[in-house]
């Protein structure tokens, strides 16, 4: 009996490093991911605070870059409608994309912000602000763009940081911007006013045409100087024109006092041109029958 348990104590003694080597080691840490991909720019953003005036953040300064990539660029690509399809994959290749070009009620960003964080959002609104503003030492674009979104139903402001400038959109206009929302920032007006609303990174924003079409441009430069060349135009046609208005008044008012003629000038006045009749006419002829009074003596 000692035998036998010593050799079921020895074979244990062999076989227990290879049962270990064998379970799963359950405090392994995950694998680490590629700074480069979203899901680690989604990690930066667990620790982002809402409701507070800053966003100095590793994690909003990781989209500002990450916003300039090739898939970035998919994500946020605004696709147009079709209305030719009718097929069911065609209606529902529709569906998806009206669904990815469907405005995000600013609502649900401020009641849910976890549940977007992180997420290309599409939001539409009015232009009331922006500037441009430098960051250092943190490996972003030379100059960030901020834009200050009003949406119509709420008194909320979105922030947009884009990395291309929007010199040619007027404040005032409607914008449309599909961007990654990071979280929801503090706002104080300048007039003392305070609020909340959401943060977006996105490349760019995008005019609302008229007849709520929207288009992506192409020539950022072209489209720059569109404004500069319609001002001018104008300016030019509206001098040209006052200037030959005014040259036609100067002419009638010149031709006016050509022909005008005093009352005084067209007829004579009583007593001064009938005065000096008598020196026409001939002596000693009598006024009533035209007889001389004194007919010379043959």
């Amino acid at each position: 009996m000692h035998g036998v348990a010593l050799r079921v104590t020895l074979i244990a003694t062999l076989l227990l490093p290879c049962v270990a080597l064998a379970q799963p080691n359950d405090l392994q840490s995950p694998a680490p991911t590629d700074e480069r991909s979203i899901e680690h720019g989604r990690r930066l953003l667990a620790n982002v605070r809402d409701n507070v005036l800053s966003f100095d953040d590793p994690a909003f300064y990781w989209f500002c870059r990450y916003v300039n990539t090739p898939a970035a660029e998919q994500d946020l690509a605004l696709e147009t409608r079709s209305a030719t399809g009718t097929s069911s994959a065609s209606e529902g290749a529709e569906a998806a994309s009206h669904a990815a070009n469907t405005p995000t009620p600013i609502k649900f960003l401020l009641e849910r912000p976890g549940d977007y964080r992180g997420q290309p959002v599409l939001i539409e609104g009015t232009l009331v602000a922006k500037w441009s503003w430098s960051v250092e030492n943190r490996d972003v674009p030379a100059l960030l763009h901020q834009c200050e979104i009003a949406v119509a139903g709420t008194r909320a402001l979105a922030a947009v940081v884009t990395t291309e400038p929007a010199d040619a959109i007027p404040i005032r206009s409607r914008v449309r911007v599909k961007g990654y929302f990071i979280k929801i920032r503090a706002f104080q007006t300048t007039g003392g006013e305070s609020g909340f609303g959401p943060l977006l990174v996105a490349r760019s924003l995008t005019p609302i045409k008229s007849d709520g079409a929207f288009a992506v441009s192409t020539d950022g430069a072209g489209d720059a100087q569109k404004p500069q060349v319609w001002i001018l135009t104008g300016t030019v046609i509206a001098a040209v024109i006052w200037l030959m208005l005014r040259r036609q008044s100067r002419l009638h008012g010149a031709h006016r006092e050509r022909i005008k003629v005093s009352p005084a000038q067209s007829s004579p006045a009583p007593g001064q041109a009938d005065d000096f009749d008598w020196m026409l006419k001939e002596p000693d002829v009598n006024d009533a029958t035209g007889e001389r009074r004194n007919p010379p003596i043959s």
